[in-house]
């Protein structure tokens, strides 16, 4: 009877010997981080993913509790909208009634809100 051994079957590392060197030469990782900002394209503006959103409410709208809902209610209609996958008007008021009640999405959506609107 062969009694298999624990692991992968290969060799013990051999703690003894010194690490080998890479051979690649050392940069600075911040200034890496530089030039790939510059070469980068530039980030579209927030307002650029909620365009209806943003063009209709302002930040004073997120203070009143009517408005409020008002607002997180488009927000999510349009959201909605925007996927990719076929769903009925039901499917689509049914989840957007169930995002607008999640306490989690619905705090993310109030802040991403009072990052976007003027």
């Amino acid at each position: 009877m062969e009694i298999k051994r624990p692991g992968l079957g290969l060799p013990p590392l051999d703690r003894a010997r010194a690490p080998q060197e890479t051979g690649k030469p050392q940069t600075d990782f911040a200034a890496q981080r530089r030039a790939q900002a510059e070469n980068s394209a530039p980030v579209p503006e927030p307002s650029g993913i909620l365009p209806g959103v943003a063009a209709r409410f302002t930040k004073a709208d997120l203070r009143d509790p009517d408005s409020l809902e008002t607002v997180l209610h488009s927000a999510i209609q349009e959201l909605l909208l925007r996927d990719a996958r076929p769903l009925s008007d039901h499917q689509r008021a049914v989840l957007g009634d169930w995002m607008q009640n999640d306490p989690l999405i619905r705090r993310q959506l109030e802040r991403y809100l009072e990052k976007i609107l003027p």
